[in-house]
């Protein structure tokens, strides 16, 4: 199959992080309002006050994102919204069935270690191979689903 290049690959992302945003943004609302907590600031800085509001955010955001990059592509053959909508999908370079470890390792610790080294595991995606670090990580490659 044709791999999928950086800049299909980027518009995929954002329409993710739109989709994901919106949705966490939702569920962190009702959840803080049902639990009655408000995501108060100092009143010397401005700035947000640590406590079980931002604890609970970061544990929702954590919990939808392992639902809608780890999971949800396992069952869906290799494709969040942003991929089904963009015409791409993840496969592992053997071939073999997507699992969630492959996932959770792509997702999750690859994409972490292409952020933390400013962004040079996604670039990789522009080189004559097409594959990220996170792919090279967790044996993946994101591949169109009708040939280009």
């Amino acid at each position: 199959m044709n791999r999928a290049g950086f800049g299909i690959r980027l518009g995929a992302l954002f329409i993710d992080a739109v989709i994901f945003g919106i949705i966490s943004w939702i569920l962190e609302m009702i959840v803080l309002s049902i639990l009655g907590i408000s995501g108060k600031n100092n009143l010397n800085t401005g700035l947000p006050v640590i406590g079980a509001g931002i604890i609970i955010n970061n544990l929702i955001s954590f919990v939808l994102a392992l639902i809608y990059y780890v999971w949800y592509p396992v069952r869906s053959k290799g494709q969040t919204f942003g991929k089904k909508l963009t015409g791409i999908r993840i496969q592992r370079t053997d071939h073999k069935e997507l699992t969630f470890w492959t996932m959770f390792l792509r997702e999750m610790i690859g994409k972490l270690i292409s952020t933390l080294i400013l962004f040079i595991g996604y670039l990789l995606a522009l080189g004559e191979e097409k594959r990220t670090l996170h792919d090279h990580i967790a044996g993946t490659e994101v591949v169109y689903t009708k040939q280009q």
